[in-house]
């Protein structure tokens, strides 16, 4: 892309990372919010963008909507598995 991103957003995105490690699909926004605070984004508007490059580039989900803004979803394939299940006959339960 030929674009540079500022260190803080990679050490944003590793954290968001070791969340998703931890086996979680989702956090709530103001999770997230304190994590750019730790790692030194400070303004809302920053926070915003790093979060919508995380979501152009596939590493989370996010949608800001009045329905959705207050989550992000930290692990992607959990949306699609999600799907599956609702468009399929399958009878395994969706973990949250």
């Amino acid at each position: 892309m030929g674009e540079k991103i500022p260190k803080v957003w990679l050490n944003f995105e590793n954290r968001i990372l070791s969340e998703r490690m931890k086996k979680k699909n989702y956090l709530k926004w103001e999770m997230i919010r304190q994590f750019a605070m730790d790692q030194g984004i400070f303004d809302e508007r920053d926070v915003k963008m790093a979060v919508q490059l995380l979501h152009d580039l596939g590493t989370i989900q996010y949608f800001d909507n009045d329905f959705l803004r207050d989550y992000v979803v930290i692990n992607p394939q959990w949306i699609v598995d999600v799907m599956a299940c609702v468009v399929s006959a399958q009878s395994s339960p969706i973990q949250v």
